[in-house]
């Protein structure tokens, strides 16, 4: 049940939990596609007693369009239909695209005077009220931000109480936060009263609706304050003219907040008022944007801080939403553990039905309600604007403008630029690079500048491919297919690819197909090729099981199912323990491709962070006491250090990630080519953001905090204005 912290600000930061991968690999679906179902059940084969269903995804393997039918046998390879002669401008609606930071309170002005297109910000419930009526400006709603809290529940010190670390301190918690209120008034309606990750009005939400039911959870001061008394009696405070003192002094509660966010400065004064109400004399600090929370840079032990606020953004949502409940961050000398918890995780990462995993679902919220050390509050209808005559923008109902299709095909007539507003877009300090963007804004950006593998649709949440097809088939959830012996997996001990042999066995099988991607270029102009995929998987894979690297890794475990890979064409095989009733959870492989940079980038950059250690991937993945900064690609310091080493990088050091057998994806020369590539990339644009997506990074000024993109024309890439509108998938 640890974790280690995801961010300065949680709040702002957190990606959402979703069949097992991240917010950041629900995206996308290639050209030429199929408009009907997200999959379609071709056939049902009896194998050796066993059922084989095979799913094609909506455009399979076949990116010209249409479905292509694989041979029954699970190790077969599907065909590939050669991608189309190119006869239309590639890339996005706009020529160039600007995301600027304009504050919150400027935002109506903003609009409205035309020097911001749309706004990815949530604007006030006041601003929302000013702006409704007005012909110039639309509104869209979405339940894109959902607002916990989280309690300390470390144990008390000789000297220190602390009433949450008693679970029944913290459960009497849920009787004493004012949900409908704070949505009612501290909202104005624009609020959703929540009590798992799970919110009213998703396509899950019935599945723990009736756990919720059972707890009948609702504001209840006086039903709060006899579990307070309970609690605290047991703590061994007492009650004196209505204040709870301990040691002859009244018990101070720390409390974390922000001015920055309203919605979790809201929920922490409504609870402090209530604590204060109940006897307790609670301090309330506020956290910089630019500054770090006690949350996350000290130990729970301590007790530097009782409750604050963390919760969860969405910039991609997941038609499958498992329930998920935050644990506080590990700490060095104290660690919350919760095995129970652990076990219902387990299951819903091993079920074997569609009931199994509902049934998970429903053990992980009642635990999560019985152990209050995370409260959800209530979910955000987070209010976005854009003017009314910017074109191509899609509505979605689950994350409102910031669904992917967006910034690809909006534009406004007559207009140059479109300019995209934001509160703010990123801080100086903050990771920028191949492997991790830090902060929603940010990911705005990048989620512009590269396509995912695949994506869950505005329309109804169903996955589809994006850049990448794919299609499954599968002798889960208890049968197992034979994995081809000439398949690979990374050994760490050994620094190379090793053949699986002729025993290895898998559940399923994916095939992606990578003819959208392999062969187009980066926005370098250096060919993209299996070498990139092949790097990008060794070192991630790497990091996950390189015990010299446990300091890096943030615990990722989807390696644990991989039980080989295979290059056929260009289609990449994926032999995984995976099993689902639905294709994303399938997919969590993919979602290691959300990002992804040049193998020489890559190499350059693991030798300065794990050979130099000059750098960090990410503050938060780091050895303890670390004094590296993290590595921003944004920062010309930092980038001509990765540019230094690129041109130092010795090939036959990084050879083995990419040569499998006998076969080498890439060579010295091509080092030396794209290390001149990203050098003159570097010169003329002053940043090494190399990416492959519709739009590149121009250029950033960090004064002004303002990314400027523009649109990547070169005819390898695979997608026109118009495909990524709901009727041009």
């Amino acid at each position: 049940m640890a974790r280690k912290a995801q961010s300065k600000e949680a709040s702002t930061q957190a990606a959402h939990k979703a069949g097992g991968g991240s917010a950041e690999e629900n995206s996308g679906k290639p050209e030429g596609v199929m408009k009907s179902a997200g999959y379609a059940i071709i056939a049902l084969v009896g194998i050796a007693a066993l059922a084989i269903i095979v799913w094609i995804a909506v455009s399979s393997l076949n990116p010209g369009g249409g479905i292509s039918t694989p041979t029954p046998a699970p190790t077969s390879t599907p065909a590939i239909t050669p991608t189309p002669p190119i006869t239309e401008t590639k890339g996005p609606a706009s020529d160039r695209l600007d995301f600027v930071s304009v504050e919150r309170e400027d935002a109506p002005a903003a609009l409205l005077n035309g020097s911001v297109d749309y706004y990815l910000t949530p604007l006030t419930p006041e601003q929302g009220e000013l702006l409704k009526n007005d012909s110039r400006i639309n509104l869209t709603l979405a339940p894109s931000q959902l607002n916990d809290l989280l309690f300390n529940p470390a144990p008390s010190t000789a000297t220190q109480i602390n009433p949450f670390s008693s679970k029944k301190f913290r459960f009497a918690m849920q009787y004493l936060i004012d949900r409908q209120g704070i949505a009612r008034d501290a909202q104005k309606g624009y609020g959703i009263p929540i009590y798992t990750s799970v919110y009213p009005g998703h396509p899950s939400y019935g599945v723990t609706e009736p756990v919720v039911a059972q707890f009948n959870i609702s504001y209840d001061p006086a039903k709060a304050e006899a579990l307070i008394n309970d609690a605290m009696v047991s703590l061994g405070a007492r009650k004196i003219a209505g204040k709870w003192t301990y040691g002859n002094r009244q018990v101070r509660l720390a409390a974390l907040s922000t001015e920055r966010i309203a919605e979790f400065g809201q929920i922490i004064s409504q609870l402090a008022r209530e604590l204060e109400s109940q006897g307790f004399d609670v301090q309330i600090s506020n956290v910089p944007a630019d500054g770090e929370s006690p949350m996350y840079s000290t130990d729970p032990a301590s007790l530097e801080w009782n409750f604050g606020f963390t919760g969860a953004i969405f910039y991609g949502a997941s038609r499958y939403q498992e329930a998920f409940f935050y644990p506080p961050p590990e700490g060095e000398n104290w660690t919350y553990n919760n095995s129970r918890m652990e076990g219902f995780e387990a299951m819903l990462a091993n079920y074997s039905s569609q009931a199994e995993w509902e049934q998970a679902n429903r053990l992980v919220t009642s635990e999560g309600l019985n152990e209050s050390v995370c409260i959800w509050v209530t979910a955000s209808q987070s209010i976005f604007a854009s003017r009314s005559d910017v074109r191509g923008l899609t509505y979605d109902k689950f994350i409102g403008l910031r669904t992917l299709g967006n910034a690809r095909e909006a534009y406004s007539p007559g207009k140059a630029v479109l300019t995209v507003g934001r509160e703010y877009t990123r801080l100086a300090e903050e990771s920028w690079n191949a492997l991790v963007v830090e902060g929603i804004y940010a990911m705005d950006v990048a989620n512009t500048l590269q396509d995912p593998p695949t994506w869950s649709t505005p329309e109804d949440l169903s996955t589809r491919p994006f850049r990448w097809g794919y299609a499954i088939e599968t002798a889960g959830p208890t049968g197992n297919m034979t994995v081809p012996a000439d398949a690979v997996t990374w050994d760490s001990s050994a620094q190379r690819w090793s053949a699986v042999g002729a025993e290895a066995k898998a559940r399923s099988k994916v095939s992606y197909n990578l003819s959208n991607f392999i062969g187009s270029k980066w926005h370098d102009g250096s060919n993209i090729t299996w070498g990139d995929i092949l790097y990008f998987t060794a070192s991630a894979w790497d990091l996950s099981k390189n015990p010299d690297k446990d300091d890096y890794s943030s615990g990722d475990t989807r390696f644990d199912l991989i039980k080989g890979i295979r290059i056929n064409g260009r289609v990449l095989e994926v032999y995984t323990d995976s099993w689902g009733f639905y294709d994303e959870a399938f997919l969590s492989f993919s979602g290691l491709y959300s990002r992804l940079a040049p193998w020489n980038e890559y190499a350059a950059i693991d030798a300065l962070v794990y050979g130099d250690k000059e750098f960090v991937y990410y503050e938060y993945y780091a050895p303890r006491n670390n004094t590296a900064p993290a590595l921003s690609l944004l920062n010309s310091t930092h980038a001509l250090a990765v540019l230094q080493k690129m041109d130092s990088l010795d090939y036959a050091r990084v050879a083995p990630y990419m040569t499998v057998g006998s076969i080498a994806y890439g060579s010295d020369s091509e080092l030396a080519s794209r290390a001149a590539s990203a050098r003159s990339w570097f010169n003329s644009h002053g940043n090494l953001e190399i990416s492959s997506g519709p739009f590149y990074l121009d250029s950033y000024d960090s004064g002004a905090n303002t990314f400027h993109l523009k649109a990547f024309r070169d005819p390898s890439y695979p997608f026109s204005k118009g495909h990524w509108l709901p009727g041009g998938r």
